[in-house]
């Protein structure tokens, strides 16, 4: 069973093996929050009248060890040590705590399968609504610094304006920074790309490694980092069917039916077949609002005097042309 506290302390002090290394940063990548607090608190020189000193620490313990000790094998005082030291982040990492995170009680996670139409409010009066498949993590209550979360999946945020107290959404290799603003994050652990888009205001969005190249994004505009490049775009319009998910609305303007059913496809989340390859090219200008599978396909059929069958599995749109 790995001791955590021994081999963090190893690995923030620079002292660990290559396999070592490799464990810690899997398990800092996997806890970020805790690891960010263990970091800073080992690296911090100011924490009032504690200057941790592993060193010193240990060779008060040490001299302490009575001499019939001293034949013991340096396998167990090289783990005393070591568990000295960990002791010692800890401490600092609690002080640490204590001193900037007063107004932080806890973080909470809120993961979810299917998208949500009832919002998660957080502590400032900032509303989140979440796509399926998405997980967010955010404080019990925001500290005087700054209003920060982290994401996995898809999620709209509509931002309390506070100029005194930026908003932050952390999603994989990328951050978004606003003041007050509605925008949509969309970070798919299995996509190659991660998308920001500005519904109202403007935010800053950027890749973690470059924070001073960013994108400043104004409404109606969408922002794009390739993970596979490490390149941010910037889009000038957006295709709003994109949040059809949040707004459950769905236009469509001379628009193909192959285009058409590849995105009802995705947003109802049932595989839709065109059976004649000729109607694929029927062109479709409407808007479905909020409406269920059937009466959407009901109303493509009728506007396109085609038929159709939907099945447990599927929809079969079918017919001999478009009228």
């Amino acid at each position: 069973m790995e001791d955590w506290d021994e081999l963090l302390a190893r690995y923030f002090s620079g002292e660990t093996t290559a396999n070592e290394q490799e464990k810690a940063e899997a398990w800092l990548k996997k806890h970020p929050q805790e690891g960010q607090i263990l970091k800073k608190a080992w690296e911090v020189n100011t924490v009032p009248t504690f200057a941790p000193d592993v060193n010193l620490a240990w060779s008060q313990v040490q001299s302490k060890i009575t001499p019939v000790h001293h034949k013991e094998n340096k396998l167990r005082n090289f783990n005393l040590r070591w568990a000295v030291a960990a002791v010692l982040v800890l401490a600092v990492g609690l002080a640490w705590w204590m001193l900037t995170d007063k107004d932080t009680d806890s973080w909470l996670t809120k993961e979810v399968q299917s998208k949500q139409t009832t919002p998660l409010l957080l502590s400032d009066g900032t509303k989140v609504w979440l796509n399926q498949q998405t997980k967010l993590r955010y404080p019990s209550s925001f500290d005087a610094a700054q209003r920060e979360v982290f994401l996995e999946g898809e999620a709209f945020f509509e931002v309390k304006p506070n100029t005194q107290k930026p908003f932050v959404v952390h999603a994989a290799k990328t951050t978004t920074q606003v003041l007050g603003t509605s925008f949509n994050v969309k970070s798919p652990a299995n996509e190659a790309n991660i998308a920001v888009t500005v519904t109202s205001g403007k935010v800053a969005f950027f890749a973690n490694a470059y924070p001073d190249k960013r994108l400043v994004l104004n409404k109606n505009q969408q922002g794009v980092f390739t993970n596979a490049t490490q390149a941010l775009t910037k889009n000038p319009r957006y295709d709003a069917n994109l949040l059809a998910w949040k707004t459950g609305i769905l236009r469509f303007e001379r628009a193909s039916l192959a285009e058409v059913a590849a995105v009802l496809s995705k947003y109802y989340n049932k595989t839709i077949k065109i059976e004649n390859k000729t109607l694929r090219n029927c062109v479709l200008t409407t808007t479905l609002e909020k409406l269920s599978l059937k009466e959407a396909i009901e109303v493509i059929a009728l506007t396109l005097n085609i038929e159709y069958t939907i099945a447990t599995q599927q929809v079969v749109l079918k017919g001999k042309a478009c009228k």
